[in-house]
């Protein structure tokens, strides 16, 4: 079923720039809303009549797909998008707009199907379906956005407009009441009669002219602001339109860009971090950064276009972090990091592993989301990784602790950042064995730190609290990983900065609520940021340890 649901919802996916499928379903539901206005329009002409049944079969034909795509897309939406769970969200999902026009053209069409027929003008509701052809049509949705940018400036014209009309209407009813022949008899008549001659009294409320000299004044700057009425909102709607091709295409140059930075980390130019990938094993991962430097004088960027680039929030970020030189003089560098960008919260690789690598980290430490991508391909672990979120984030919207958040037990109100995190960890959990949890560690002294529940200062495996069961394993990998790491001036200890976790912790959800092994390692926030061999060195080892680890638990 779900992978039906997964069919289903590329084919009627909305988010139709990288998606055929939906490109091609699209393009079928215009044709068949075009198809059905014109069917209405020709079954009212006698002339046509002849072609009655052609009429009827396209009528039917197309009120059934009609109503089959109706279906699908209430499916999709109750089983895929959190925001219509509910009786409330359903009721939310019908009362759309466009999906309240699929229903309001549906109903004859089923009424019939029942043997009640509606009337005649209740059939002709059907084309209202017209309507929807706005969300199908780049030139209608560009049309839609441009009066949607422009919303104040056409309110607050029409109300100056609505307003000097009042004005006129009631200087011409004063200007015209003490003479006997003028047929203004009230404001309001006379508010009438302006409105009559803005749209060309078509109605016939405006047969009659004003008789006083000043009365013929008002309605001449009356049949002035007559023209305003369509010239003003004209103009405001056609420089939102020009405002919104031009939004347009810097958008798509900013995906270029994109694009091109992205294709960038494919490909390591410097010898020494390519023999070092290939020396350990790990020539498949991508670049670790980009320095912004590089980004300016070798693609020729601007500024403004890497800002541009960096605000759609989409798998790369710039960041600074300070290094040393020999000589001790510190630097701050300026880089761009990429990441994988497929969730609402960040990474999450689904590689049906035998363990799971999960961090939090990587928006507030440099280089963590790299370390734990390229870890999590080196041994063919499942990765989930928060790139979004932090509880020290500078922007309201993404602050938010996912390392220790009472809201991850109760699984009730949860953001959909958060509900999502959570479900991907359940998932990665079906073909895993254990977790692992890294996060960075700020102090000097240990190069790792190994946890999993003890006190602080206990330099030993944990057992009474421990997150992990078979404590053998964990203490046999500790062993193999401090053996393998000693020789390079690197050490590993036990809960040395680090002591118990609070109940709210992520590492007690995957243990309570997940029912899955789990234990911590706090990782040298030097050892991310170095350059150098011992960086990729370090994943290597660690690698062969945890899969040594996997080996010893089977």
């Amino acid at each position: 079923m779900n992978k039906l649901f997964a069919i289903l919802d590329r084919f009627f996916s909305e988010n139709t720039s990288q998606n055929k499928a939906a490109k091609y379903t699209n393009s079928i539901i215009v044709f068949l809303i075009i198809a059905s206005t014109i069917e209405i329009v020709l079954s009212s002409d006698a002339n046509f009549s002849k072609y009655s049944f052609y009429l009827e079969v396209t009528y039917y034909v197309t009120s059934f797909l009609f109503l089959l795509e109706y279906l699908i897309s209430l499916g999709l939406t109750f089983s895929i998008s959190s925001k219509y769970k509910g009786l409330s969200g359903k009721f939310k999902f019908i009362f759309e707009f466009h999906n309240l026009i699929d229903l309001v053209a549906i109903l004859p069409f089923l009424a019939g199907l029942f043997g009640i027929h509606f009337y005649a003008f209740l059939k002709a509701l059907r084309v209202f379906r017209i309507l929807k052809i706005m969300r199908y049509l780049p030139s209608m949705n560009l049309l839609q956005e441009s009066i949607k940018s422009k919303r104040s400036e056409l309110i607050i014209s029409m109300q100056t407009i609505f307003i000097l009309a009042l004005l006129l209407s009631i200087g011409l009813y004063y200007a015209e009441s003490n003479n006997l022949e003028s047929q203004f008899t009230s404001i309001t008549q006379a508010l009438l009669w302006s409105i009559a001659k803005f749209v060309g009294d078509i109605g016939g409320y405006g047969d009659f002219t004003p008789v006083t000299s000043v009365g013929k004044i008002l309605a001449t700057l009356n049949g002035v602001l007559g023209i305003a009425i369509f010239a003003l909102p004209a103009g405001i709607i056609g420089s939102g339109f020009v405002e919104e091709i031009e939004k347009r295409n810097e958008d798509k140059a900013t995906s270029d860009n994109l694009d091109l930075i992205k294709s960038v980390f494919d490909n390591d130019h410097l010898a020494a971090t390519l023999r070092f990938k290939k020396k350990y094993d790990l020539v498949e991962i991508k670049r670790k950064f980009i320095s912004v430097n590089d980004l300016k004088y070798r693609l020729y960027f601007t500024d403004e276009s890497i800002s541009a680039v960096i605000d759609k929030n989409q798998g790369l970020r710039i960041r600074t972090y300070n290094s040393i030189l020999p000589d001790g003089t510190k630097i701050e560098n300026v880089i761009a990091e990429s990441f994988e960008d497929n969730t609402s919260y960040g990474t999450f690789i689904n590689r049906n592993g035998k363990f799971n690598i999960v961090t939090c980290s990587s928006i507030d430490q440099p280089f963590m989301s790299h370390f734990c991508y390229s870890l999590a391909s080196f041994t063919g672990a499942n990765l989930i990784s928060v790139e979004k979120y932090s509880r020290n984030n500078f922007d309201p919207r993404k602050n938010l602790d996912f390392t220790d958040n009472p809201n991850l037990f109760k699984q009730e109100n949860l953001p959909n950042c958060l509900s999502d995190f959570t479900k991907d960890i359940q998932i990665a959990s079906l073909s895993s064995r254990f977790t692992l949890f890294i996060l960075p560690k700020a102090s000097k002294g240990f190069t790792f730190e190994l946890l999993n529940g003890g006190k602080i200062g206990k330099d030993s495996i944990e057992i009474e609290n421990s997150l992990f069961d078979n404590v053998a394993i964990l203490e046999t990998f500790f062993n193999d990983f401090k053996n393998s790491i000693s020789e390079y001036q690197q050490s590993i200890g036990m809960h040395h900065d680090y002591g118990y976790t609070t109940n709210f912790h992520t590492t007690q959800f995957i243990k309570k609520e997940v029912k899955q092994d789990v234990f911590q390692l706090a990782i040298s926030a030097e050892l991310l940021k170095d350059n150098g061999e011992a960086y990729y060195r370090t994943i290597n080892l660690l690698g062969k340890s945890l899969i040594k680890m996997i080996e010893n638990g089977k």
